[in-house]
């Protein structure tokens, strides 16, 4: 039989507390129960069960530098930038960073394509830097200002002293920071609580057949989570609701807690 232990019931803050104090309190309690030496952080959900149930936030912090790359790293940034503009109460816009050689090579986001998306346009605040740095140093400001619900930067070369000053600033305004590292990725250190690849994937039933278009089916893979474990999924996107599904699981493919 299973042994019990007393434990104190904390204290609530009288009724005529005020906002804050009774939010500091809810936050205390619900840190108690997030996985070891990782605290409680309000999330933003996928949508896609398996995937928030394995994260220990149960989706990816609001509050917090997540990194993505592959082919279709845009892709999985636009949906997650469409969840987070939904959930935005006070209607913080996102500012998104590329280089003038990055929007050479990779080309811009425009209204329609947005709007295809989910994504409201006039919610999405375009910067056009001159190097990466400038994009790096448009991104923490953005995000230390507390003026925006997420910064978005194209940026394939940041080591880890700059993606801890981007940490730093999302917790300082509250925002969600993305970084976008290209096709190649880079498995160096860094502090992101969450990194992400996205790649197309032709599921196995069209072979032979004409080929889906590419944002049909995407392989997710999570190379590393702050208290969690990597992990794979196939996840397909229904052009109708804008939104992913999980459709063939993979095994996982658990690397130990990062």
């Amino acid at each position: 039989m299973g042994s019990y232990r007393n434990i104190d019931r904390p204290t609530r803050p009288e009724t005529d507390a005020g906002d804050r104090e009774r939010l500091d309190w809810l936050k205390r309690q619900l840190s108690d129960l997030a996985p070891a030496g990782e605290p409680w952080r309000p999330a933003l959900p996928t949508g896609v069960a398996a995937l928030d149930r394995h994260l220990p936030w149960g989706g990816l912090p609001l509050v917090g530098l997540h990194e993505i790359a592959g082919l279709m790293e845009t892709e999985f940034a636009l949906f997650l930038v469409r969840g987070l503009l939904a959930r935005e109460a006070e209607g913080r816009p996102v500012l998104w960073c590329q280089t003038a050689d990055g929007a050479r090579e990779r080309g811009r986001l425009y209204g329609p394509g947005l709007a295809g998306r989910g994504v409201d346009p006039a919610r999405v605040l375009f910067v056009t830097a001159k190097r990466e740095r400038d994009a790096q140093w448009a991104m923490e400001e953005a995000l230390a200002s507390g003026a925006v619900a997420a910064a978005v930067a194209e940026t394939p070369a940041i080591g880890m002293t700059e993606t801890r000053r981007l940490q730093l600033a999302a917790q300082k305004g509250e925002a969600m920071g993305l970084l976008l590292r290209g096709p190649a990725g880079d498995r160096a250190p860094g502090a992101a609580l969450t990194r992400w690849r996205a790649e197309p994937l032709v599921p196995p039933e069209s072979a032979g057949e004409t080929p889906l278009p590419r944002a049909l089916h995407l392989h997710l893979s999570l190379w590393r989570c702050r208290g969690g474990r990597a992990a794979d999924w196939t996840l397909r996107h229904d052009e109708q609701t804008l939104r992913f599904d999980l459709a063939a699981p993979l095994a996982d493919r658990s690397q130990g807690t990062a």
